[in-house]
């Protein structure tokens, strides 16, 4: 009776205090709360038993005061069986962590992939303004730490290097720090990251759980509001296996609920919605960043909509209508905008502004927009002040505002030039993409209609893979009568993709020649219509008469490296200024759809295998060519050609594989091999305000030689419809922001 008469004064002292004293006394009651947690998690012989509701009233009570329950460094919970450490697992299927503090629910958790950049990784994962970037990384460390330093000495000695500068040279071409434990503790300090070592364990109730199984590692040297990161090391292992965080201790205990009350439980439904709004604020916190990461969060905030849509006998209807929204709302925000229309077709279903506006988001996005008009006037009945709802209504009707380019612009040109001196270095990055291409193309056309200028005198380097190679050899190549303006703008490679699309995507198209591209694995299209295309459009023009900096990515096809030709090479060996056209043919040797292509005694094959975007070839390209220039004179537009996720709750799988034909064993093994950074996440890390990237979110894929006239009207509303969003939004990324960004001194 002692123990239970001393738990109850425990939280009795620990009201008082919290009542009576304010803040003085906060840190007593913190330590308070965590002796009665662990007095409870000790199940035996207990006559006194406080509620876990009483406990958690006490949390949230503390974390008012901004003193959070700290969930490190607890001892290995009771009541878990360890795992064998050659034991397969999936780590997908891993829900909860376990401590004595009770189960805590995983929210990201990602594998350890040997050729992923393991410092992008980490920005993957903790969504934080930190800047992890390889340079600064390995200066961060050359000036903190000596070569004595024990961290050093045991870094050094995994890596086999004698000194830091030595290391520094290892890094840069293998940026593994998951692969020695010995990185952690700079990772820790570098990063303003707590990271906990895990283990796993079978538990007894939700079978395989995370458990804390070594020290906190924690040198952030008490800085603001560090991160926590939980990795995966096995028993007798270094290296790391996966990595995870966890939702906040109010979330856990919300989820904890949801196990323990039945099904019929009255306030389950409001457990749901507060669970699926912390995963919508999530995902609107992620999708600041990077699209992808944000996906995972809308999908988890859909699937507790569900659960509550289910409870129709049991929830209330304000509980089950606001299900209703948000679940649209994920829906929309996942590009699956035809679910939408079927799920709100019975349009007497609707009766909030709410879901009018997401009816109309959605028809504009699928290209009614008759129906689109429609819905947004509903919502204006219902609340005619709604900001969101003002400018959705703006987006539509510029739809009908649009102006038809029917003819190339006059511009008043200047060609761009390379001052090592000068401010900034402005670069235009187009990603491959095949008939998708069109997309950039028509970016790029408004654009220039809008400064009245060629896109070479505002754009320093342009970079392009594949079609977006096309795109960028045709904006700086000169024209024949007057080296200072460009052979072709926008407007001419926009008519290409219209007109001429047929005659790159050309071949015998008869039943045998479909039986031996699918059975025999031969290329879908021979050589010779691209190749005349090409001839027609770029004659003998060489990399070196482009008038900016040009880059051109294409992939070595015996050894699977990234060759890249540029301008600056060509300048400076002679024998490096190859033929436009016998670069185009190398970079545009898409497997499965055209022979590789044999070029100066290499075989090659499409850019788009290893670096479909090349906007972080065209930045490191930057760094490494001009002698005074840094990161923080960089400014770069990044144009997507359309992207598609099948999975949100995996959103880069296959991505890599989307539009190439999947059963083709080599190009599957290339693509895989090669590393597949998250180059929109690293470079908006390194960048922040000076990188921009569009890209077009697709609800279902289209292949880069789907060259229907339905399927590219569809791909030039598209992208004059991502245009009119970021405008209407308010977007920083809109058109006239970037402009203005591009011009500033």
């Amino acid at each position: 009776m002692k123990k239970s008469r001393l738990e109850k004064t425990r939280e009795r002292l620990l009201i008082s205090i919290i009542s009576i004293s304010g803040k003085d006394n906060l840190e007593q009651c913190k330590q308070s709360l965590k002796q009665l947690k662990l007095s409870e998690n000790n199940g035996h012989d207990r006559f006194f038993v406080i509620p876990d509701e009483r406990i958690q009233a006490l949390e949230d009570l503390l974390s008012a005061f901004g003193m959070d329950d700290d969930n490190f460094n607890f001892p290995s919970p009771v009541n878990i069986t360890a795992i064998c450490s050659n034991t397969a697992f999936d780590v997908d299927n891993i829900q909860y962590l376990k401590t004595h503090l009770g189960y805590q629910a995983c929210q990201v958790v990602k594998k350890v992939n040997e050729e992923d950049d393991q410092l992008t990784t980490i920005a993957q994962i903790v969504h934080r303004e930190h800047n992890f970037d390889c340079e600064i990384f390995i200066q961060f460390v050359l000036d903190k730490y000596s070569n004595t330093n024990e961290h050093i000495l045991e870094l050094l000695r995994h890596e086999r290097v004698s000194t830091l500068r030595e290391w520094a040279d290892k890094f840069r071409s293998n940026r593994k720090i998951f692969l020695y434990h010995a990185y952690l503790p700079l990772i820790s300090t570098f990063g303003n990251i707590k990271i906990q070592p895990c283990d796993i364990a079978s538990d007894v109730e939700y079978g395989l759980v995370y458990v804390p199984s070594r020290t906190l590692i924690d040198y952030t040297l008490g800085k603001d509001e560090p991160h926590s990161l939980f990795l995966v090391i096995r028993p007798g292992e270094d290296r790391i296996h996966s990595l995870f965080t966890v939702v906040p201790i109010e979330i856990s205990h919300l989820h904890w609920q949801l196990k323990e009350f039945p099904q019929d439980y009255p306030g389950r439904a409001k457990i749901l919605l507060r669970i699926a709004e912390y995963y919508i604020e999530e995902a609107r916190q992620n999708d600041k960043k990077n699209h992808l990461s944000a996906l995972c969060c809308w999908q988890k905030a859909q699937n507790y909509y569900t659960d509550i849509l289910s409870m129709k006998e049991t929830a209330a209807k304000q509980d089950l209508d606001l299900a209703e929204t948000g679940y649209c709302k994920c829906l929309l925000k996942q590009h699956r905008y035809s679910r939408i229309n079927e799920r709100l077709s019975a349009r007497n279903r609707i009766s909030s502004a709410d879901l009018w506006l997401i009816y109309a988001q959605a028809q504009r996005n699928i290209g009614d927009y008759d129906a689109a008009k429609y819905g947004i006037q509903k919502a204006l009945d219902l609340h005619s002040l709604d900001i969101d709802i003002k400018r959705e209504e703006k987006a539509i009707k510029m739809k009908y505002e649009r102006i038809n380019v029917t003819k190339r612009l006059d511009f008043n040109c200047r060609s761009s030039s390379l001052d090592e001196q000068q401010p900034w270095y402005n670069i235009l990055s187009i990603d491959g993409g095949g008939i998708r291409g069109i997309i950039p193309a028509i970016w790029l056309m408004e654009l220039e209609r809008k400064i009245r200028q060629p896109i070479s005198s505002i754009f320093n380097i342009v970079a392009g893979t594949s079609t977006g190679a096309i795109i960028a050899a045709g904006l700086t190549t000169p024209s024949l009568d007057n080296k200072t303006m460009p052979r072709y703008q926008a407007f001419d490679l926009v008519e290409l993709y219209r007109s001429k699309a047929s005659r790159v995507f050309s071949g015998d198209q008869s039943t045998i020649s479909r039986l031996r591209t699918s059975f025999l694995k031969e290329p879908k299209y021979m050589d010779t219509g691209r190749q005349a295309l090409f001839q027609e459009y770029f004659g003998d023009a060489t990399l070196s008469d482009s008038m900016s900096e040009l880059i051109i990515p294409a992939v070595k096809n015996e050894g699977n490296v990234t060759d890249q030709f540029t301008r600056r090479a060509s300048k400076q060996d002679p024998t490096n200024n190859f033929r436009l056209t016998d670069v185009l043919m190398c970079t545009t040797a898409a497997p499965t759809y055209f022979p590789a292509y044999r070029f100066n005694s290499t075989v090659y094959v499409d850019g788009g295998v290893q670096a479909n975007n090349p906007a972080m070839i065209a930045y490191d390209h930057t760094l490494n060519s001009y002698r005074n220039c840094d990161r923080n004179r960089i400014r770069i537009l990044s144009l997507g050609t359309g992207d598609f996720v099948s999975d949100p709750l995996n959103p880069e799988a296959n991505r890599n594989l989307l539009f190439w034909a999947r059963n083709h064993q080599s190009v599957f093994k290339i693509l895989m091999d090669g590393p597949q950074n998250n180059i929109d996440l690293h470079l908006n890390s390194v960048l922040g305000d000076n990188y921009y990237r569009w890209q077009i979110w697709l609800e279902n894929p289209i292949e880069l030689d789907d060259k229907q006239d339905t399927t590219i009207d569809r791909l030039i509303d598209l992208a004059h419809g991502h245009l009119e969003e970021m405008e209407a939004y308010d977007n920083r990324h809109r058109l006239g922001c970037v402009i203005e960004n591009l011009r500033s001194k």
